[in-house]
């Protein structure tokens, strides 16, 4: 009788272990996983918000260890341009991009291939900018109240920390100065800085007090001055010409105020006064009224596309041409992000939960003639989630940052 017990106790634990592995095998195995439908996750008010980080895998390009696969954009219509997460980034004229990673990181993509410029981490990186050539890279970084400011050299390879207590610095888009908010001796100013002189001396351009504002530095003689945007409070933004000290009202105390200046015109977002959603318009150089876009998105979610034009002239009598006039920079084409679910878009508070990603967006690809409104798809983006910003026009291609996954992305506009 004993050793039929020991049998029964043998067969039941074989019949215990091969129970559980089955279970195991339904929990960890092939189709455990939930199915996708496309529709990703939501809030509990049902606005869509990121998906898993290999929301994007079938885009095709190398793939391979992290920090060394990229994809050669040219010839190709749509391409991701490297594994590596981006912060900010710059094209240059042969087709090499440069990268700043979300952690200070810095590094250069080409030719299929991604190599470090500066493997050293930057704690709490805010924000990345290039100068107008990309040989030089600004970071702001540390305690948002007082954050610190270095800029590094890509040609050199190396970094140089600036003066403290500089805020919302701006390249000037024809050298290596910026411009910034500070103070001197208690009193807000708006100073500019030789960046290529190690013993620069800033400069003082307006005497002001203004909080939590931004500057961009758009021509050479002229910096876009705005409140940051918040639905709850009114904003406005202002035109300050270096030259003559003038600063003129672009627009004035509007609620939810997120814009972008370029050339002869600025894209203006402002916020509903109910607190959902609002307008997008096209304004001119000096806040005229253009168009009411018949789209909504937020102006963070396009870029101007420029075209430089000098003007030539014929001396009279001969056929000789030259050159009598300094280069123009044209707005043609204005390329958006434009999210498909417009209801949970105008849902929110905007820009607020845009910037706070309490809201991520499923986007389409839009040109708009500035000179008429109209707008026409982008073609040769199927089938992706995308959450497109930081927009950027180089070598007749169309950059972007996808918050879904935080790389960057490009989009022939052949």
């Amino acid at each position: 009788m004993r050793r039929y017990l020991y049998l029964f106790a043998i067969v039941l634990v074989i019949a215990i272990v091969i129970l559980a592995g089955v279970l195991v095998a339904r929990r960890v195995g092939p189709g455990a996983e939930p199915v996708d439908t496309g529709g990703g996750s939501s809030t509990p008010g049902g606005l869509p918000v990121a998906p898993p980080s290999n929301a994007n895998e079938n885009v095709q390009g190398n793939t391979g260890a992290s920090g060394e696969a990229a994809t050669n954009y040219e010839g190709q219509k749509f391409s991701v341009i490297a594994e590596n997460k981006a912060l900010g980034f710059f094209v240059n004229t042969d087709a090499s991009v440069v990268l700043v990673q979300p952690d200070g990181q810095i590094m250069k993509a080409q030719g299929g291939q991604v190599s470090p410029l500066s493997s050293s981490p930057v704690a709490n990186l805010i924000a990345a900018s290039f100068s107008f050539d990309g040989k030089k890279i600004l970071a702001v970084f540390g305690d948002r109240r007082s954050p610190e400011t270095s800029i590094f050299d890509v040609t050199s390879k190396t970094w140089r920390p600036l003066p403290p207590n500089i805020q919302s610095p701006s390249w000037s888009p024809t050298n290596y100065q910026i411009a910034y908010l500070g103070e001197r001796n208690g009193s807000g100013m708006i100073f500019t800085l030789d960046t290529s002189k190690t013993a620069g001396v800033p400069q003082e351009i307006l005497k002001i007090n203004i909080q939590d504002a931004q500057l961009r530095w758009i021509a050479q003689n002229q910096i876009i001055l705005s409140d940051r945007g918040s639905a709850f409070t009114n904003g406005s933004v202002w035109n300050l010409n270096i030259k003559n000290k003038t600063l003129v009202p672009l627009v004035v105390e509007n609620p939810g105020l997120d814009s972008i200046w370029e050339g002869q015109y600025g894209l203006v977002f402002t916020a509903d006064r109910d607190l959902r959603g609002g307008r997008l318009s096209l304004l001119d150089a000096v806040g005229n009224l253009l168009h009411e876009m018949a789209f909504s998105t937020l102006p963070a979610k396009c870029v101007f596309d420029t075209e430089t034009i000098t003007p030539i002239t014929t001396a009279p009598g001969t056929k000789k041409t030259t050159s009598t006039a300094s280069t123009t920079a044209i707005n043609k084409t204005l390329y958006c992000a434009i999210p498909k679910d417009v209801e949970s878009f105008q849902a929110v508070a905007l820009p607020d939960s845009y910037f706070r990603k309490e809201l991520f967006t499923q986007d389409e690809f839009y040109a708009v003639n500035v000179s008429d409104g109209k707008t026409e798809a982008v073609s040769g983006v199927k089938n992706l989630s995308i959450d497109a910003t930081n927009l950027k026009v180089f070598n007749n291609t169309l950059f972007f940052i996808n918050r879904l996954d935080e790389k960057l992305y490009a989009i022939s506009l052949d």
